[in-house]
């Protein structure tokens, strides 16, 4: 069995909150984000292969997998034409967030995860790195997905209402995916995934990073000793995102147009995003 639902992003944008909430659902399975359509690799050793991926999942009518990359087609065009040729009836959920925060925390965690995609200067990090822009294109990645999917198989999630009014904005989800709505959700007041107390690599191990088939050896080790090398060489971030004036009216020049678009095909008001209402 294949999923059903694929959640393609926007990574820190309520992805978590909104598939550990889903889970709670005794129809719903929702698995762990999997690069598959965006490793080529991975994707070259087929859908039987793709399958073995979700060994919990027990027959639920809903089944949910993901990974955010998916939303970043700039970076992996092919992401979106996989998608339907592999899953041709599946439905697609896309949660989005106002695109300054949602750069912040996204620099934050590809930070924490030892990334190389950004570096540690804040304000050179938006402007050097493409993936912190590009995966914020949601009105782009959209229409992108509408090329392969009918609109009423694409759901738009705000993570601010999953913020604001979490039980309607799950219930409107459920009915999206064929469930009762009236299902009641439990821990709803509980922030997912959250950057404070995150840790990032210190320099030992980011230099260890860099060395061939270390992220080999690291895959085999017990998750004992993961944990002795996350307590012993790894370290609190003290970077914050904080913007200069020039960086902010860079990402406002280059996402200005695709927010405006995105809020319109939405309906929602033009200072839904508050920054953006000009």
């Amino acid at each position: 069995m294949l999923p059903n639902t694929f959640v393609i992003g926007a990574a820190k944008a309520g992805t978590s909150f909104l598939k550990r909430k889903l889970n709670q659902h005794p129809d719903v399975y929702s698995g762990n984000d999997i690069a598959f359509f965006t490793n080529d690799q991975m994707y070259r050793r087929g859908l039987e292969y793709y399958a073995t991926l979700f060994p919990r999942y027990e027959g639920q009518q809903v089944f949910i997998a993901g990974g955010w990359r998916c939303s970043a087609l700039r970076q992996h065009p092919e992401a979106a034409s996989r998608i339907a040729d592999c899953l041709p009836d599946a439905k697609i959920i896309y949660a989005v967030r106002e695109p300054v925060k949602r750069i912040e925390s996204l620099w934050i965690e590809l930070r924490t995860n030892g990334s190389n995609e950004v570096v540690s200067d804040f304000n050179r990090a938006v402007h050097e790195s493409s993936i912190l822009i590009d995966s914020t294109r949601y009105y782009e990645q959209l229409s992108r997905y509408r090329e392969h999917f009918p609109a009423d198989r694409i759901r738009i999630v705000f993570f601010e209402d999953m913020i604001a009014a979490p039980a309607p904005t799950l219930a409107d989800v459920l009915r999206f995916l064929g469930l009762d709505p009236g299902f009641e959700f439990q821990g709803l007041d509980r922030p997912e995934n959250v950057s404070s107390g995150k840790l990032i690599d210190g320099r030992v191990l980011s230099l260890a990073r860099r060395l061939p088939l270390v992220g080999a050896i690291r895959s085999r080790l017990p998750n004992s000793w993961r944990g002795l090398v996350r307590r012993h060489m790894k370290r609190p971030i003290e970077e914050r995102p904080r913007w200069d004036d020039e960086t902010l009216a860079f990402v406002k020049a280059k996402l200005g147009d695709d927010v405006r678009e995105l809020l319109a095909d939405q309906h929602k008001p033009a200072g839904y995003w508050q920054q953006w209402n000009s």
